[in-house]
């Protein structure tokens, strides 16, 4: 956890950065989303089924 001190009224604020694991799923999140492979409207779930659905047609 990283605190910021906001100079203006002297108050504590707390910002909480993300863990590793979670950075490096969003990084690779927003990867899938430059590269078109998901939808900006797809959720990542909905993502990985249709990923799943899409192998097992290949392997059928």
């Amino acid at each position: 956890m990283t605190k910021f001190i906001d100079i203006c009224n002297k108050d504590e604020v707390n910002i909480y950065l993300p863990n590793e694991e979670t950075f490096a799923a969003f990084k690779e999140t927003a990867a899938m989303i430059a590269n078109k492979n998901l939808t900006s409207y797809e959720s990542l779930p909905t993502y990985f089924i249709r990923m799943k659905n899409e192998v097992a047609r290949e392997e059928a």
